[in-house]
């Protein structure tokens, strides 16, 4: 639970920024970073797990084995979509918004803050949604990653399946599905009418 949280909020966090660098600010190097975004999508995530023990699993790495690693991992595996979510969400945001804003007299982050952002409240906390439930029933990239202590409760189910427990690896996906949708509810609420389309989207 703690692994998704972390993962849907900074899943969110980010995927909304490089949306809003590529779609509104346009930098030199948008286009690249743009790439960087949708690779994601290609790799497997056996492959990305994979990458993660070659890239990490090495003397003076002190993440490794711990819940920041399998949260930033969750993240970049599943990126694409929430950069795509963002960028299609802020094409829906006429410049002319940001525009008077900076005629106003607001900065980069005031505008972002105080203008996109209340715009695009339904897709951010959709794709830390997005984030946070694909999270908890993840399993290719994190198989390879996780320590003791740090499993996730689907490698959890996964491992009680294994070792015959059959009914306690049940009970344990029955509990992801509770927390999930509890979490959908607390986000319908959270969000009022607007969360309610979401949910039903």
């Amino acid at each position: 639970l703690e692994i998704s949280v972390v993962a849907g909020l900074a899943g969110g966090v980010l995927s909304l920024l490089v949306a809003y660098i590529v779609e509104k600010k346009r930098p030199t190097g948008a286009r690249f970073l743009y790439l960087l975004s949708i690779i994601p999508a290609a790799i497997p995530g056996t492959v990305l797990g994979v990458a993660y023990i070659f890239a990490f699993n090495r003397p003076g790495v002190t993440f490794y084995g711990t819940i920041w690693i399998l949260a930033i991992c969750n993240v970049f595996h599943y990126f694409t979509l929430g950069v795509l979510a963002g960028i299609s969400n802020l094409k829906q945001i006429d410049r002319s918004v940001e525009e008077a804003a900076v005629s106003l007299g607001a900065g980069v982050f005031m505008t972002f803050r105080r203008v996109v952002f209340p715009l695009t409240r339904v897709a951010f906390f959709s794709s830390a949604m997005y984030f946070f439930m694909t999270s908890m029933v993840t399993i290719s990239a994190v198989i390879f990653l996780y320590a003791p202590d740090t499993k996730t409760a689907a490698i959890g189910v996964l491992l009680l399946d294994d070792a015959g427990d059959s009914g306690q690896a049940a009970a344990m996906s029955t509990l992801i599905i509770a927390i999930v949708l509890a979490a959908l509810a607390g986000l319908r609420l959270l969000l009022g009418k607007q969360g309610f389309r979401m949910i039903k989207a």
